[in-house]
């Protein structure tokens, strides 16, 4: 039989860890034909969450438990898991409810069907408005600077085939992007849609700063325009300083003492051209730090411990 390995990254579900468990258990257990283990990954609980899952692994031996040094952000800990589990397929959901339990039938059985990363679609949030716009705008912008085929609504929570976590393994990336990892490999996520439903218990570990460094990873990790675009601004600015130039001499000198533009319009254009300065100067650091960080090679997480890794008894 195949193995299948949920994976779930958690810190501070302590009030979510055990129903959600049991979820899991309930859900898989009607599922013929496949084992079935549970990997949860911590990064830096400080709730209890360790203690529960310890517990739960005593009695259930299909769960094991990595926990991590320190809290390296739900995209590195999670692909560091992901390069490191040994399994035909694995499932990343999270412990809040938020990514629906319910779907995980239908991912295996369109996997089944040969499609090698099954992803869901979200539709609608439940964030807050104004959340939620700069979501839309950013998947609006995505799908066209993006180098690749950008899946709107897709976040991660879905099935890998083992064929594309091989393919995860060999990459140095420092800043993995898990969402648009498998279209650049040339795997088409089969999307399957569903409406995020608020969360069961607890306070969201993803505020708007977090959701804001996403957004910027996944911007200089998928596409080359905004540095085109920050090129070709530079390259317009600079002639329109120009020719503005020339035409403000000239006039100056044929109406040397009629015309008086004063020091308003300068500032306003000496403003203007430094905030461009300082936007794409920003920009180029982002793309810039990011070379960096993959020069140096860093581990995408170091472990403290792993326990029942991998899984003694799977389902």
């Amino acid at each position: 039989m195949k193995n299948i390995t949920i994976l779930t990254p958690i810190k501070n579900e302590r009030e979510n860890l055990l129903l959600f468990m049991q979820s899991i258990q309930d859900t898989v257990s009607r599922i013929e034909g496949y084992n079935f283990t549970h990997v949860f990954v911590d990064n830096l609980s400080s709730d209890g969450s360790i203690d529960i899952v310890c517990e739960q692994i005593k009695a259930q031996k299909h769960i094991g438990l990595i926990i991590n040094q320190r809290d390296v952000g739900w995209h590195r800990s999670v692909f560091n898991a992901l390069t490191t589990i040994d399994s035909d397929a694995v499932i990343v959901i999270s412990a809040d409810f938020q990514d629906p339990v319910e779907l995980i039938p239908s991912f295996i059985e369109h996997w089944a069907n040969g499609h090698q990363v099954v992803g869901g679609i979200k539709l609608s949030d439940a964030d807050k408005f104004f959340v939620s716009l700069l979501r839309k705008l950013y998947y609006f912008l995505m799908q066209r600077i993006s180098d690749s085929t950008h899946t709107p609504g897709f976040i991660g929570f879905g099935l890998y085939d083992k064929k594309v976590l091989d393919l995860f393994k060999n990459i140095p990336d420092s800043e993995p992007y898990l969402r648009g990892l498998p279209a650049d490999f040339g795997f088409v996520v089969k999307g399957i849609e569903y409406h995020q439903p608020r969360r069961h218990s607890g306070e969201s570990k993803f505020n708007f700063f977090k959701l804001l460094d996403i957004s910027i990873v996944g911007i200089t990790s998928q596409s080359k325009a905004p540095m085109r675009i920050a090129t070709i601004v530079g390259l317009f600015s600079s002639i329109l300083s120009l020719s503005i130039g020339i035409v403000y001499l000239a006039i100056k000198l044929i109406f040397w003492n009629q015309i008086s533009f004063g020091l308003a319009p300068l500032i306003i254009f000496v403003t203007f051209a430094f905030s461009l300065q300082f936007l794409f100067i920003g920009l180029i650091g982002e793309y810039i730090s990011k070379i960096s960080r993959d020069l140096l090679k860093r581990p995408l997480a170091l472990e403290r411990q792993r326990i029942n890794i991998p899984p003694s008894n799977p389902l």
